[in-house]
């Protein structure tokens, strides 16, 4: 018979599992994600690195890498054009 201790720490255990598998496949999706659209842009327009290391780097920081491939890719470049079509001499 399972005493007190025995089934918590059983719960725990599964707990921990679904939520560090929960967390390896949503690092995977953004990776996935990342690649593909890194290597659908020109080469000449990644910033800093190539796409192999951007999915890397996304697939070891998860939501945080996805977000800074975003805002370096498809957020600033729209916020800096925008930017220099204002300043344009008429």
């Amino acid at each position: 018979m399972f005493g007190p201790s025995e089934v918590v720490g059983g719960g725990f255990f599964t707990f921990a599992m679904v939520y560090w598998i929960a967390i390896l496949l949503v690092h995977a999706i953004f990776a996935v994600a990342v690649y593909k659209d890194a290597t659908s842009l020109p080469d000449n327009k990644l910033v800093l690195v190539g796409p192999v290391v951007w999915t890397l780097a996304t697939l070891l920081t998860g939501v945080v890498g996805a977000c800074g491939y975003w805002v370096l890719h498809h957020s600033l470049p729209q916020l800096l054009g925008a930017r220099d079509e204002g300043h344009k001499p008429p």
